[in-house]
Formats: structure tokens, C-alpha cells, sequence
């Protein structure tokens, strides 16, 4: 799958084509892909942010599930990757998933890696609990990589949702670390 990003990625710049996320605010979630501004605030520097179909082998699939111990939801397995570029060259991969927070709630949960698969940024889209998007919780999740403890300090009274959070960070960062290796 690197080798398909990079030769993707290539004829688009060649041609002089991206398909950047469309800019209309932070209104957009579910099945139309994390808002722009969030991935602008992961990769600040990317020019566009070319959606990928998720391509992942059984074996893969199988990995990540034995990891996480639990089955990926059908979403997970749908939503699409998308490549930051600067300068027509890939910066890393971004993926958008959901953390299942209390009372019902979920917050979109929006997390980079370089492409050493390691976390570059994590931001939450449409999140019911403001400290769990600041930037003094999901700052704790930069650097890691799929083999890291999630294990994070949590905002006063959210040890809960911060633990669903880091389990949807995890998640992300492996699916978004397998399609690094294709």
C-alpha cells in the first residue's frame, strides 16, 4: 500500500491534481471524513489531504484485533485514510474513528502518524466533554506508536471517557501503522 499512496500521490501532483477535504467547517463527520481544520491542526503544514480507501489483509485485520482484543466495528473498516502532502509528497496518514464515551455519547476521534507510524497529533471532533479536547490531555498521545502504552493522565472526573479516547487513539494508530507496512 505504500508503494500504491506514493505512486497515487504522484500522479496526482504530477498532473497537478489533489482532492483536498473539502473546507466547509467542522461540520462534517460521519462518513464524510474528519473536518479540515482538525487534520490542518495535525499535519499544519500539509497542502491537501488526499483520501485513501482503508485496505486491510485478514491477516492485518487479525492482528489488530488480537491487540486491541475486541473485533473492529464495520466503520472502522470502511472509513477512508487520508495522506497529508506538502510539496506533492506524503507527510504521514490520518484516520477519523469514534470513542464510545458515557450516557451514549461518542466523540470523533481524529489521530496522525509520520511515516514511521508514530503519533504526530490527535484531535476530537464533536467531543460532549471540552477537557477531553484540550491540548494538555490529547498531547500526551504524541510520539506513540502501536507497541505504546495508552496509559494517559485524564482531565479531573473523565477517567472513563479518557480511556475510551486513548482506546480509539490505539486503534487508529495501529490500523493507521499496518498501512504504513503495505
Amino acid at each position: 500500500m505504500k508503494r500504491s499512496l506514493t505512486l497515487l500521490l504522484f500522479l496526482l501532483a504530477l498532473a497537478g491534481l489533489t482532492l483536498p477535504v473539502p473546507a466547509h467547517g467542522d461540520d462534517e463527520h460521519e462518513g464524510h471524513g474528519p473536518p479540515r481544520a482538525l487534520l490542518q491542526k495535525i499535519f499544519p503544514t500539509a497542502q491537501a489531504f488526499v483520501p485513501h480507501k482503508l485496505s486491510l489483509s485478514p491477516a492485518a485485520r487479525a492482528r489488530i484485533e488480537k491487540t486491541l482484543g475486541e473485533h473492529l466495528e464495520g466503520h472502522d473498516l470502511t472509513a477512508s485514510l487520508y495522506v497529508p502532502t506538502q510539496g506533492g509528497r506524503s507527510a504521514g496518514l490520518a484516520w477519523m474513528t469514534d470513542a464510545h464515551l458515557a450516557a451514549g455519547k461518542s466523540a470523533d476521534v481524529v489521530v496522525g502518524v509520520d511515516l514511521k507510524g508514530r503519533v504526530v497529533g490527535v484531535q476530537l471532533a464533536h467531543s460532549p466533554v471540552a477537557s477531553l479536547a484540550a491540548p494538555s490531555f490529547l498531547d500526551q498521545f504524541r510520539g506513540k506508536t502501536g507497541t505504546s502504552s495508552f496509559a494517559v493522565k485524564p482531565p479531573a472526573g473523565q477517567a472513563a471517557a479518557s480511556k475510551e479516547v486513548a482506546k480509539a487513539a490505539r486503534k487508529a494508530t495501529l490500523i493507521l501503522g499496518e498501512s504504513l507496512k503495505r
